[in-house]
């Protein structure tokens, strides 16, 4: 199995001067980019064959999600949007990719990712300027076991959305409005929240004067088109 390696360590002492057996105990070095599943594991000597056997460790490629956080106002992108100075993101986690049964997304256990379950991304103003950090989220598990089969976790971030902003997610080859459709499978997420507004010019403006006083024109003409048709048929009785 090219996931299993296995070192051996020969020629232990099984008793110490006295005779006790010896309980050896070994220690894993820290690996980049891994987590163990225990710092030290304890290894059981065979009284008959002098054999360690039971110092297993378990690896786990850990892997790390940014975040990206974009607000667009009537499509135009902006960094202040009124009032909101922060925003909180749910991290959860499939066993599995996501699976879509008609319009239904089905998706496998563990919905959130335990010790990682949510985040604030706060504005920061600097000089007048505001703008919205990325946030990384880092040493999350890559792979679990499964009856003995290596598979891959899934995961995806929901944002609590501010009120009449709408939040689409984006992860570079799938984008969508619904969070648990668009996964952080490159290790990275767009979130764009969205806010159409309709302005009337103010009172007073060129906007609304315009429009009545169009209005009013064409109710002008057209009471002159009637009056100069009501008298044409008054002369032509005439005659």
């Amino acid at each position: 199995n090219q996931n299993v390696w296995t070192y051996t360590i020969s020629h232990l002492p099984k008793t110490d001067a006295d005779g006790n057996a010896i309980r050896y105990r070994v220690k894993e070095a820290p690996l980049k980019g891994y987590a163990v599943d225990v710092e030290y594991s304890d290894g059981v000597v065979d009284p008959t064959t002098g054999d360690i056997s039971g110092a297993d460790f378990i690896n786990t490629e850990l892997t790390s999600i940014e975040v990206t956080k974009l607000w667009k106002l009537n499509e135009q992108e902006i960094t202040d949007p009124e009032g909101i100075k922060s925003v909180t993101l749910h991290l959860n986690r499939t066993n599995g990719e996501p699976v879509f049964i008609g319009t239904d997304l089905q998706v496998y256990a563990d919905k959130k990712a335990e010790g990682y379950e949510s985040f604030t991304i706060t504005a920061v103003t600097e000089e007048g300027v505001t703008s919205w950090p990325t946030l990384v989220v880092e040493n999350l598990p890559k792979y679990w076991v499964d009856d003995g089969e290596v598979k891959a976790y899934t995961y995806f971030f929901a944002e609590d959305e501010p009120e009449g902003w709408k939040a689409t997610y984006d992860n570079g080859t799938t984008s969508g409005t619904t969070a648990s459709a668009v996964t952080a499978e490159g290790g990275s997420i767009t979130i764009t929240n969205s806010k159409f507004t309709v302005s009337l010019p103010s009172t007073g403006g060129t906007g609304t004067g315009v429009v009545y006083g169009a209005g009013i024109g064409v109710l002008l003409l057209a009471g002159i088109w009637f009056a100069l048709e009501q008298r044409r048929r008054y002369l032509r009785d005439d005659i």
